[in-house]
């Protein structure tokens, strides 16, 4: 079983996929936080705040600068 785990992540591109994926999975959830805490529970300010993010990082995302 540790052979094959080994084998399936001595390949490069798996590698690098794993390693975003584990990554990007606590990131996100730090994210989730951080944005749940101040935003309290009113839907109507979360949703505002969540569009506000959206349209801040979509430059970013695109590659065209703010």
């Amino acid at each position: 079983m540790e052979f094959l785990m080994f084998r399936l992540l001595a390949r490069t591109v798996l590698l690098v996929l794993a390693l975003a994926v584990c990554t990007f999975i606590p990131v996100l959830m730090a994210l989730v936080r951080a944005v749940q805490v101040p935003t309290g529970t009113w839907p109507e300010v979360s949703a505002r705040f969540a569009l506000w993010v959206v349209r801040s990082l979509s430059p970013s995302r695109s590659g065209v600068p703010a």
